[in-house]
């Protein structure tokens, strides 16, 4: 009996110097990391970062440049307007086409608020009634036109441009920003950039309201998060785009970052960028728009990942580890086929009243050049996915909803500003879509 109770106790100090040594493995361990981890402790401190100037740019992953992008957050949230030389060389590094201005300069005047829409003389057929439509709507707001380079925009269709109602500046991206290419896609996050205002709504060219776009401004989350972004379709799954981006970002991850669709492998894009809402005021928001506008151009480009801009803008906000909010009202507006409602992307706000749509007031703009019959909307199903095919919605019919008095009213009217559009240019010996017959 008292032997194996000495075998017993025999037993249990063995076990307990056993769990003493892990425990003492584990503290070292950690320690050891941490003592060879150059950014702890004093992050201002230069000798704490001396070993980035030894690492051959550009970084090799996402992964690697977002770790840096929230060492220098922290650094420049620490020294204030100061910079180290960690700060000014990651900057010269990471976002050369600044050319080493003041970063001030690219804030806006203070408070303004106003529209950026990136144009060329290929949408201007799309692009010119779709800007009058703001003024068909009543709305006040200041619109600047962005443009890159010389051959993008002609000086006919700039004169143009200056005589639509509320346009006050018409910039050359190409005078603002060096050494990168700023063609299709890329150009929209760097129009904001650039632009004069603080508070910036950025429109696609042929994007269309229902109400007045000045009620974003004043949204309750626009106005708490300082950015408002829309959600894309919930078409099918791809496996590959889910799979890539679960490996591109380090932890922690948020909890938008979780609960994504394209992360949780239910669909394959999260963000129609139709219109995006920022306020570069905001510090945080300033980051993620500089980390947006590298991820629109080489090295860092995601484009062969994702398709085009419109990623880009959640997951820069992700890799300064900035909230944001997405509005979730997203659907289809046009018509009734085949019991379908079919058309082009619509959003709505919280009451699901139509807001504002993507596409155009063609079926197609590049393809199918007959007038839309707006007479339809339905929202897509919050619990569930893959209701989408092409640009149809399927919906129980008791979700269709009949656009009202004053909805057909603007549409009417939108298109009556399109076919004035389109009999000038066809005056002026100028190519506009072919028809304007409505099918």
């Amino acid at each position: 009996m008292h032997g194996s109770a000495r075998v017993s106790k025999k037993v249990t100090c063995t076990a307990l110097l056993l769990f003493i040594v892990v425990i003492i493995y584990c503290l070292i361990n950690l320690s050891s990391r941490i003592q060879t981890n150059p950014f702890t402790g004093d992050i201002d401190d230069d000798e704490k970062i001396k070993n980035y100037a030894e690492i051959s740019l550009p970084f090799n992953s996402l992964r690697n440049l977002t770790t840096y992008v929230r060492i220098y957050r922290d650094i420049r949230k620490k020294l204030k307007s100061n910079k180290n030389q960690f700060t000014t060389k990651f900057e010269q590094d990471t976002f050369p086409w600044l050319n080493d201005k003041p970063m001030l300069d690219f804030v806006g005047k203070n408070m303004s608020r106003g529209i950026v829409v990136c144009m060329s003389d290929k949408y201007m057929n799309v692009g010119l009634p779709a800007l009058l439509s703001l003024n068909d709507l009543g709305s006040q707001l200041p619109i600047e036109i962005m443009y890159y380079g010389e051959n993008d925009l002609s000086i006919k269709n700039r004169r143009k441009l200056s005589k639509v109602p509320n346009v006050v500046e018409i910039t050359d991206l190409s005078t603002k920003f060096i050494n990168v290419s700023l063609r299709s896609w890329a150009a929209k996050p760097f129009a904001i950039l650039a632009s004069i205002f603080q508070h910036v709504i950025l429109i696609d060219s042929d994007v269309y309201f229902f109400q007045l776009p000045e009620k974003l401004f004043d949204d309750h989350d626009y106005v708490k998060e300082n950015i408002m972004l829309f959600t894309d379709r919930s078409l099918e799954k791809d496996t590959a785009r889910t799979k890539w981006v679960n490996s591109i970002l380090p932890p922690p991850f948020s909890k938008s970052f979780n609960e994504s669709r394209m992360v949780r492998g239910l669909a394959r894009d999260e963000i129609e960028a139709g219109v995006v809402v920022m306020n570069k005021g905001n510090d945080d928001i300033f980051l993620g728009l500089l980390v947006i506008c590298v991820l629109n151009v080489p090295p860092y480009c995601i484009y062969p990942y994702v398709h085009g801009d419109k990623e880009t803008f959640w997951l820069g906000m992700e890799m300064i580890q900035k909230t944001f909010y997405v509005n979730p009202i997203t659907g289809v507006i046009g018509d009734v086929v085949n019991d379908i409602v079919c058309g082009q992307i619509a959003h709505g706000n919280r009451n699901k009243r139509l807001l504002w749509w993507n596409g155009g007031l063609f079926q197609d703009k590049f393809s199918r050049p007959f007038l839309l019959n707006f007479t339809y909307y339905s929202w897509e199903p919050t619990d569930q996915y893959f209701s989408w095919k092409a640009s149809c919605l399927y919906v129980n019919k008791t979700e269709y909803r009949k656009l009202d008095e004053h909805e057909r009213n603007l549409i009417r009217k939108y298109k009556e500003t399109m076919q004035n559009v389109c009999r000038k240019m066809a005056a002026e010996g100028e190519s506009c879509l072919p028809s304007l017959k409505t099918k």
